[in-house]
């Protein structure tokens, strides 16, 4: 193929603006006041852009506690998402999260509800319920929430999937 018939691409990819995200995490701290929840915990799913992402704008996959006050922590599931994560920001990709941890497992999770002081709070949850076609009974795996549940159990939890869905959309 020559060279000069091939098409030229862009130095910078199109990119989500600050004011766009100020917006979405508006959104989010306004869908908290009306639930009456102190943060929101969302489950993403690696093989589509999910709700994490929403909140995120970096790689689907991971599980984003979004406390009302603070900042947001990423758990993925693997320090190649983190390497990745850093070559975007030497690319100046445009992520909104700065605290990416590997650990998905109910451990890290809880660890992370305590560290946030939350471990007595009402928090807002994605990922309990259907609200996609792909995923209609929720992404969250049984043995990973019951134990969630079992170790946190002054929390409580609010699914918010569908009002989530609802303000997303």
């Amino acid at each position: 193929m020559d060279l000069e018939m091939m098409p030229t691409l862009p130095s910078a990819f199109p990119a989500y603006s600050l004011a766009e995200r100020d917006r979405r995490w508006k959104l989010a701290r306004d869908l908290m006041d009306e639930q009456g929840v102190e943060a929101l915990l969302i489950f993403g799913e690696r093989e589509h852009v999910t709700p994490d992402n929403y909140l995120t704008n970096d790689r689907p996959g991971m599980t984003v506690l979004f406390p009302r006050n603070g900042e947001m922590t990423a758990l993925t599931w693997s320090t190649q998402v983190i390497a990745s994560h850093i070559e975007g920001r030497l690319r100046n990709d445009a992520s909104w999260v700065s605290d990416l941890r590997t650990g998905r497992d109910a451990s890290h999770i809880v660890e992370l509800i305590r560290e946030k002081g939350l471990e007595r709070s009402v928090i807002g949850v994605v990922g309990l319920e259907g609200y996609h076609v792909l995923y209609p009974h929720g992404t969250v795996p049984y043995a990973l929430w019951a134990r969630v549940l079992e170790t946190l159990p002054h929390a409580r939890f609010k699914s918010l999937d569908v009002r989530f869905a609802e303000l997303t959309l």
